[in-house]
């Protein structure tokens, strides 16, 4: 594909030929494949109508749902495939139905100053969703999420790395703050950290 193409590719590993994933008009990007490799699902980003959620069966490269303003930058799925995390609202879908089953934001951000910080406020993130969160993943049994986010430290950014369970309990910083430069992620657009489950 050529430099300059928005598009998903998967390429065989063997011979090196491309094949399109995707079949959006808009930039498609934030690919994840799914635990069994039978789903990708990427993102669209339209300046018109917004950023969406595809989930593609790779062999046969047709897109099995489309979920309207539900993609991102970072997505994760569930260890069993059955769920996809949007990590920079921290909403989880029913990957069989489309249907959102947790919406964890305000938890999230309630949770973070009740432990004494400050959300960093001073970039608007993708699509003027904020910065906090940025990245995240399940953990093994699907009962809890790890995710990252800005916080505010004076005049410096920093990011902390924070869990919590899908009933929205449990809230706790784990890891950070470590400092960081806006300027290197567009302004905290997306994850220095990528933090993982593992």
């Amino acid at each position: 594909p050529p430099a300059n193409d928005f598009n998903i590719y998967a390429i065989n590993l063997a011979d090196g030929t491309t094949t399109r994933i995707g079949s959006s008009a808009d930039n498609e990007e934030s690919p994840a494949w799914s635990p069994d490799g039978a789903r990708i699902a990427y993102s669209s980003f339209s300046p018109t109508d917004g950023i969406d959620l595809h989930l593609v069966d790779p062999a046969t490269q047709q897109e099995t749902r489309r979920i309207d303003d539900a993609g991102g930058i970072h997505l994760s799925f569930s260890r069993d495939g059955a769920s996809i995390l949007e990590s920079g609202r921290l909403r989880v879908y029913d990957v069989a139905t489309g249907d959102l089953t947790h919406d964890l934001l305000d938890e999230a951000r309630a949770g973070l100053v009740a432990a004494g910080y400050q959300v960093e406020d001073r970039f608007p993130g993708q699509a003027n969703r904020g910065t906090f969160p940025l990245d995240g993943d399940f953990s093994p049994d699907g009962a809890r999420l790890v995710f990252d986010g800005a916080i505010k430290q004076g005049a410096a950014s920093a990011i902390v790395i924070a869990t919590m369970g899908l009933d929205g309990t449990g809230f706790e910083v784990v890891a950070g703050p470590f400092t960081v430069d806006p300027t290197q992620t567009n302004g905290l657009n997306y994850s220095e950290t990528n933090p993982m489950w593992v």
